[in-house]
């Protein structure tokens, strides 16, 4: 099934080419060339910087190539970085490139060249900075920086060698073990799951798992040593109450709210979403409005969870004791809609954060068990975000993580019973990392 992930940003640059065309009826300018146009790092001077711009024509051939095409003017701007380090170097330093620039609308990406042309590192998100974590090999290599939106803007950009952080002292619990469960082949979409998502019922102990327009249950035996597992198709479908679950899909998303055993299928249609759920594990489900108006068209997500005492809607309207959120992005902002009747029909979607927050894709959607609503987003300035809300979705903060740099990968939040929130990031150095806060995202 295919994904809309790409769309945000070829969206975004199609705004942006406008918003230039524009200006540039008015006034034509040519982008300078980086300055200086090379220099040097090593172990005894372990960092340079230049800029370049200002830039006017976007650049977006990079969102179908594997590198841009550098061919018309302006559309690329390079600088040569020549690396000198002594053997060994690289087991405790590396490599880090960084660009930003002043406009937080603005985007640019940055690849990486080796001396034979090839790349070697990329930074191609909306973050700002982008950043490339490299290892410190001695060689010349080529710092191309892409005007993807650039809105008439210049960059800054460093190159830095930087100690490797210490390793922490391994644990010394028994590690956990973990076993393989494949969907039958008997199953039609046992393998058509692009980006597959699962939920347990802690009610009942059945999990789901969803692959394209399929939700299949699956059952654990845990009588014997490993676990056996069986599978069964309970897709929504006309026959059991919710047609819409088996029709179309731009992408598949399955969430089912632990405490309460209610599971929601999700398929998104580019406005909103047609959405389905279930009480009984899949017997029987019932349609949802799928979302609230605005909503954005990719992205989406479901979950659910305790109501905050906090704010307006703090009681349901139906006989289901949780809030259920429905969150997507679009090209310049994400909306979040909370439904009162247990995901049936949602309120108006509400703005959590524009692209002069956060550029990068959203994770999902998770619930406290005080209410409290957590949205991760992987590329909110120079740091991953929670955007959060502590009022039942009416409201949302940008609560930027510190020491977290933009990745490529969308962040994910767990939450504990006492409320202790662990947001889990893969940075620009590809390495996953895990952040705490005790008091919402505060700190």
């Amino acid at each position: 099934m295919p994904s809309l992930r790409a769309l945000t940003r070829s969206a975004t640059a199609r705004l942006a080419a406008v918003t230039v065309l524009l200006g540039a009826a008015l006034t034509v300018s040519q982008a300078d060339a980086a300055t200086p146009r090379e220099a040097s790092v090593s172990d005894t001077s372990t960092s340079a910087t230049w800029t370049g711009g200002p830039f006017v024509a976007p650049n977006v051939s990079g969102t179908a190539l594997d590198q841009p095409d550098c061919s018309a003017p302006s559309s690329c701007d390079d600088f040569t970085l020549h690396v000198s380090t002594p053997a060994g170097y690289g087991d405790t330093h590396t490599l880090h490139i960084d660009v930003s620039w002043p406009n937080t609308a603005a985007d640019f990406d940055v690849y990486v060249l080796d001396k034979a042309g090839t790349v070697i590192g990329s930074a191609a998100s909306s973050a700002d900075p982008e950043q490339v974590v490299l290892p410190p090999t001695s060689g010349d290599y080529t710092v191309r920086v892409v005007p993807f939106a650039p809105l008439g803007d210049s960059y800054t950009a460093e190159a830095t060698l930087k100690d490797v952080p210490a390793t922490p002292a391994p644990g010394t619990d028994t590690p956990p073990t973990f076993a393989d469960y494949a969907a039958p082949k008997a199953l039609p979409d046992s393998d058509n799951a692009g980006e597959p998502s699962i939920g347990t019922s802690d009610r009942t102990g059945a999990t789901f798992f969803q692959s394209s327009l399929s939700t299949y249950k699956v059952g654990f035996d845990d009588s014997t040593t490993p676990a056996t597992a069986s599978w069964s198709d309970v897709s929504a479908n006309a026959g059991d109450g919710c047609p819409q679950g088996s029709t179309t899909s731009l992408d598949p998303i399955l969430f089912t709210d632990h405490q309460t055993g209610r599971t929601f299928e999700s398929q998104l249609s580019g406005v909103d979403s047609l959405t389905c759920w279930t009480d009984d594990d899949g017997t029987s489900w019932h349609p949802s409005t799928g979302g609230g108006i605005p909503s954005g068209v990719d992205h989406q997500t479901i979950g659910g969870g305790p109501f905050s005492a906090n704010g307006v809607g703090a009681l349901p309207t139906s006989t289901y004791p949780n809030a259920v959120y429905y969150c997507s992005q679009d090209i310049a902002t994400a909306f979040c809609a909370a439904s009162r009747d247990g995901g049936t029909t949602f309120g108006a979607g509400v703005p959590t954060y524009s692209l002069l927050d956060c550029g990068g894709l959203h994770g999902h959607v998770k619930v406290a068990p005080d209410g409290t609503a957590y949205l991760p987003n992987k590329g909110c300035g120079a740091n991953q975000a929670a955007v959060v809300s502590t009022d039942n979705g009416s409201s949302w903060a940008v609560k930027r993580v510190p020491g977290t740099s933009p990745g490529d990968s969308d962040p994910s939040v767990g939450v504990g019973a006492n409320g202790t929130t662990y947001f889990g990031y893969v940075g620009a150095d590809g390495k996953p990392g895990v952040a705490v806060s005790r008091d919402r995202g505060d700190h």
